[in-house]
């Protein structure tokens, strides 16, 4: 039985490491560590792969924060920083004089034991593994998470078919794509990401079924544990197939923005 550090630690370093794949991915992606931060900026204009993590407390919170901010406020791209409840951190008296406010938080779940699903899905899944099944899958997160696929689509680029970490599955129902869900691998760890359905396709179970296809994926890739980040509503569902919630990301995101 893993410790809860174990899991959360786990569950840590997949978000990171999945941030670092997308921002690999991008024409002019960038991946540094400085001072207790770790960065994984896309070149883009979409905060949700511009992002900052602090995993430990900054030998030199103030400048190191400021260089960050520079950094994104120079090219035009906004970014969050996130950290998780608990861990060393500047105060929120801190972050504001640094000119940084709350912006939520998403919490962080882990399923301890990965043992294969049973999925009696109508979808038939398939892998993202070419350009066609790429703009497949780019065009379903697209619509589930409300950007514009042609934006999408400068971070979901053919390089992430050639990450050794990911994997992208597409969920058909009669040849028309409606479901997706995304799998990331680091030592042991399958973390889910960008589980989503189209609006006229909901409420069906293909979100389920996408996670767990992507869970069985990754007990074939050697995985003993599971890891995602579960909005409100998705919560609830990921709790029902044995997710545990083992930690809590603080967001933070430039006062300006």
């Amino acid at each position: 039985m893993m410790t809860a550090e174990a899991l959360v630690t786990g569950a840590d370093a997949n978000l990171v490491r999945a941030t670092q794949v997308w921002a690999s991915a991008c024409q002019d992606g960038e991946c540094w560590e400085r001072d207790g931060l770790t960065i994984a900026a896309a070149g883009l204009p979409m905060r949700s792969f511009n992002n900052v993590f602090l995993r430990q407390r900054p030998e030199r919170p103030a400048e190191s924060l400021a260089e960050v901010t520079a950094y994104f406020r120079e090219r035009g791209q906004p970014f969050r920083l996130r950290f998780l409840e608990g861990a060393p951190a500047p105060s929120e008296d801190e972050l504001a004089e640094w000119g940084l406010q709350r912006h939520g938080g998403i919490p962080s779940l882990a399923l301890e034991s990965l043992r294969a699903q049973a999925d009696a899905s109508e979808l038939t899944i398939r892998p993202v593994e070419n350009e066609l099944t790429l703009q497949h899958h780019t065009e379903v997160v697209a619509e589930g998470f409300e950007w514009e696929a042609s934006s999408l689509s400068g971070v979901f680029t053919p390089r992430l078919i050639d990450a050794p970490e990911w994997r992208g599955y597409v969920g058909y129902l009669d040849g028309r794509p409606v479901a997706s869900s995304q799998l990331v691998l680091t030592d042991g760890v399958a973390g889910i990401y960008y589980v989503a359905t189209v609006e006229d396709a909901r409420r069906r179970g293909y979100g389920e079924a996408m996670t767990r296809h992507a869970l069985n994926e990754g007990t074939v890739a050697g995985c003993s544990t599971a890891s995602l980040q579960a909005s409100p509503m998705g919560e609830p569902i990921y709790r029902r197939m044995g997710f545990e919630r083992v930690g809590y990301y603080r967001t933070y995101v430039p006062k300006e923005d």
